[in-house]
């Protein structure tokens, strides 16, 4: 098992437990794992040696039915609204991220779990408005005359 922060990966395993009422794993580094009952597995990226920093990531794999430089332009047009989720696209793999990734504590500092509990909600809520406007804008893709 590799060496990273156990506290930190245990308060987010409990902040999805209770706020998202998810279960909830920690990889062997330390990062944190739960399923959502529509969107599929999620991950909440931990640096132990940045305990101030998280990220909220889902990615989807798009690698037969798109091709790359309409995934981008569907990204680039998600992104260009006010939420904080960014979508990007791995060009190698055809993978398309979701993400929000957010400052909850000072430089170096734990986070405090409230202040967890009480972003957790929004971030997730962010997350799938993103993610709501990527499908979105595939379906049109999809349905569109030259698809």
């Amino acid at each position: 098992m590799s060496d990273y922060n156990k506290e930190l990966s245990e308060l987010y395993r409990r902040t999805v437990q209770i706020v998202l009422q998810l279960p909830a794993r920690i990889d062997e580094g330390g990062d944190v794992y739960f399923e959502h009952p529509h969107l599929g597995e999620l991950c909440i990226s931990l640096d132990g040696s940045k305990p101030e920093w998280m990220d909220l990531a889902w990615m989807i794999n798009r690698v037969e039915t798109h091709a790359p430089v309409d995934l981008l332009r569907i990204c680039n047009n998600v992104n260009l609204t006010p939420w904080p989720a960014v979508l990007t696209v791995d060009e190698s793999n055809l993978i398309v991220s979701a993400s929000v990734a957010l400052f909850v504590a000072a430089e170096g500092r734990m986070p405090d779990e409230a202040l967890v509990r009480a972003v957790l909600g929004q971030a997730m809520s962010v997350l799938e408005e993103a993610i709501e406007a990527f499908e979105v804008e595939i379906q049109k893709l999809d349905s569109s005359p030259t698809a």
